[in-house]
């Protein structure tokens, strides 16, 4: 692990105020599916159909608070709307020479959703926008439940590391409660694992 300092490439955006999020959206099945798998759309396609799914405790795992002051007698108490979680940094290290990563860090307490898939044809959740993404395979991680940090999440973040594997890493503002990144990679035949721990998400090539 090379030091923070010298990663090769790093998102670390200022916080925003959370969005409000789609109440019928559940944390493990809302991934949107919006991307299609429709053949030749990409000149180069990715060789591998993988896909993976899963859910992170972030801080606490809590998903309510209690109120910081006591109500009055006689007065309603207030319902309890906690913040989601934020995607508080994207950061595109070299593992070893055989291996990169793409490392999602929330911040915050509550539950996420994510899932993680290869697309020919990578669209916008929402308004099915084509993303335009360098290198000859795409994989799309979505992120449900959550938020992100960022003055300028309006537009989408884009890194564009000095990496082997890995040629752009593109994350959108949040739509519903859904936050998308799509990963380029450089090799059609590029293998990756994903796998979630306790408050990240990690996407490794050559792993």
């Amino acid at each position: 692990m090379i030091p923070r300092s010298q990663r090769p490439g790093r998102l670390h955006p200022v916080r925003a105020i959370p969005l409000v999020l789609l109440l019928s959206c559940t944390v493990l099945a809302c991934s949107p599916d919006r991307t299609g798998n429709e053949q030749g759309e990409r000149d180069i396609r990715c060789r591998h159909t993988d896909s993976w799914s899963g859910s992170i405790a972030v801080g606490r795992g809590d998903t309510l608070s209690a109120p910081t002051t006591l109500p009055e007698t006689g007065d309603s108490v207030p319902p309890v709307t906690p913040p989601p979680p934020v995607l508080d940094e994207v950061v595109v290290d070299v593992v070893d020479s055989a291996r990169e990563r793409v490392d999602y860090v929330f911040t915050g307490d509550g539950v996420i959703g994510w899932s993680a898939r290869y697309v020919s044809q990578p669209l916008t959740y929402g308004d099915g926008h084509e993303v335009s993404v360098a290198g000859s395979c795409v994989l799309q991680v979505d992120f449900t439940l959550a938020d992100v940090t960022a003055t300028t999440y309006a537009n989408p973040q884009r890194l564009t590391p000095l990496t082997t594997t890995i040629t752009e890493v593109v994350t959108y503002p949040p739509h519903d409660g859904v936050v998308q990144s799509f990963v380029g990679l450089r090799d059609a035949e590029a293998a990756v694992t994903v796998d979630g721990t306790d408050g990240s998400v990690v996407v490794t090539t050559g792993g």
